[in-house]
């Protein structure tokens, strides 16, 4: 038996090795395989205690950098884990691979049926940004209390300029509930900041802690209205 896994932890082995060697190689091969000798932990069987060093040992081998080598590992363990979503979205493991990365991010943050979508469509960039909900903010609309605010569509790009320069670009690289979602916030925030009103930004997880801040919100918000009433109050006293 010992035999058996020694001798099927060194095709592994070299398949991997074999596969980086090769000018075009095949991502999908090398992190299914680094998969197998992690789970599998076959790692003790060519001669090393733990999965880092036997990652370590193929480092040195093939004179890829660390982050090469980890990246192809944390591709396999998501593709495995996902493995029969991406198979009903016919997922193409030859081009796609390096789109694994950002998928369980995307999936924390957007629907599950855009995300299966858009890991097939999107390119490898637009997906990432997508997972990362990255929008472009040019200017620092933040200071500015007065001037008009217009919206432009170009290229499936939204453009909201201030004062007719360009303030807030959406790119065009998110699910259609989700733009519609961050647009609407944008929109409300220039509505706010034109009627020289302030903006306050949370971060909350889950809709459990939002419910929770709502009478928090609506406290600070009466805070930060007296104090500012008390600033305009002290300004006309000194004018």
């Amino acid at each position: 038996m010992k035999t058996i896994a020694n001798e099927n932890a060194a095709m592994l082995n070299m398949d991997i090795l074999g596969a980086i060697e090769l000018a075009d190689y095949s991502i999908f091969r090398i992190a299914i395989n680094l998969v197998k000798i992690k789970t599998g932990k076959l790692y003790l069987n060519l001669g090393f205690y733990k999965m880092s060093q036997y990652l370590k040992n193929l480092m040195e081998t093939t004179k890829k950098d660390r982050s090469s080598i980890y990246k192809w590992l944390q591709m396999g363990e998501v593709y495995e884990k996902y493995k029969d979503k991406l198979e009903k979205v016919n997922f193409n493991t030859k081009d796609n691979m390096t789109k694994l990365p950002f998928l369980e991010r995307a999936l924390k943050n957007n629907p599950q049926k855009e995300v299966y979508d858009n890991i097939v469509n999107m390119t490898q960039r637009e997906f990432a940004n997508y997972a990362r909900s990255i929008v472009e903010i040019n200017v620092d609309i933040s200071k500015s209390t007065d001037g008009m605010i217009k919206e432009v569509e170009e290229n499936k790009d939204h453009i909201f300029f201030y004062k007719d320069k360009e303030a807030v670009i959406v790119r065009n690289i998110f699910g259609k509930k989700s733009l519609n979602n961050l647009l609407t916030l944008i929109r409300m925030a220039f509505d706010v900041i034109q009627k020289n009103d302030f903006v306050v930004t949370v971060s909350l997880r889950n809709y459990i802690e939002f419910k929770r801040f709502i009478p928090i919100a609506k406290r600070e918000k009466e805070n930060l209205q007296e104090e500012m009433d008390g600033m305009q109050g002290r300004r006309q006293e000194q004018a």
